[in-house]
């Protein structure tokens, strides 16, 4: 009887785990092709959804004229990231909080780095330019959402913001060490 209990028990707990696995693999490769189809033109409006939404659900302020406070409140949001599930999830689409706060990461950059939108060659999303005294470096907002979900770190967003306002200076640095007999 116990023995019977106990299997029971294992066999929903195995059961709930797969199943929580294959909600999560569903909701990233939904993600990817939704944020494939983000035409530039999108950005400012999700971006000011996402501005929007941390203030309805949160009471917390996203504005592009200030940097340091939104780069702090993303940044906390997205290491709860299951928080932001809920206030901007649809219907059809559960995690559509990855294409607003991807836009919002992006348009950071670009008014505070001094960036631009372009096309992914290759269809992806979106991506940003930053122009750097070495060429530009080429970063990937939607895709660090998506990536900092699976691996990130608390206080990652943070960090990426910060370095990509000295991008011309760590670009620069690791120049230096590139160069042949140092």
């Amino acid at each position: 009887m116990w023995l019977y209990l106990i299997l029971g028990i294992l066999g929903l707990l195995v059961g709930g785990f797969i199943w929580g696995l294959v909600r999560i693999r569903h909701g990233y490769a939904q993600s990817e092709q939704e944020i494939a189809k983000v035409r530039l033109e999108d950005i400012p409006a999700l971006a000011q959804r996402c501005a929007n939404v941390f203030k309805e659900s949160f009471n917390e302020t996203l504005d592009l004229n200030d940097f340091e406070t939104s780069a702090r409140n993303l940044s906390g949001r997205l290491d709860q990231h299951e928080t932001l599930k809920a206030p901007f999830a649809t219907d059809d689409f559960y995690w559509r909080f990855v294409l607003h706060t991807g836009a919002f990461l992006g348009e950071l950059i670009r008014v505070h780095a001094g960036g631009s939108w372009a096309h992914d060659d290759e269809g992806g999303a979106p991506i940003m330019k930053v122009a750097t005294r070495e060429g530009d470096v080429t970063t990937y907002p939607f895709d660090k959402i998506l990536k900092h979900m699976q691996v990130g770190d608390r206080g990652d967003i943070y960090a990426f913001l910060h370095t990509s306002l000295r991008m011309d200076e760590v670009v620069a640095d690791v120049a230096k060490d590139a160069e042949p007999g140092e």
